[in-house]
């Protein structure tokens, strides 16, 4: 867990815990912890692969559904017009971050801009 993300892990022992350095305390103790740390805990997450908790994934999937019966019974789903977007399928794939490029000087930043424009 200290490996995967060590701030994850200081903030959650903080929050749950009350463990603020963890380094005072025996490390099998900190493992026991850590390992009894909820499934919503920052840590847990990132090791479970998922942004959201297991109860904000079901929230969301009811509110998804409460949306579509509320659609179904407009005019616009009889004609499968405006559906409305999925609040699920957005927690489970988030938007991708667009890479940016920062240079220190013009030159570096002509020789970016020349391999950009070239391909």
């Amino acid at each position: 867990m200290l490996s995967m993300d060590e701030d994850a892990l200081i903030c959650d022992l903080a929050q749950t815990y009350g463990i603020v350095e963890y380094e005072n305390y025996p490390a099998r103790k900190i493992g026991v912890l850590a390992g009894g740390l909820p499934p919503e805990a920052r840590i847990m997450k990132k090791i479970a692969g998922s942004v959201v908790t297991r109860d904000e994934m079901m929230t969301a999937l009811i509110f998804d559904r409460l949306n579509w019966l509320c659609w179904s019974k407009t005019k616009d789903a009889q004609h499968g017009w405006n559906r409305p977007e999925s609040i699920a399928k957005r927690l489970m794939d988030p938007p991708k971050k667009e890479v940016l490029h920062g240079s220190k000087d013009v030159e570096s930043f002509m020789e970016w801009r020349k391999k950009m424009i070239e391909g």
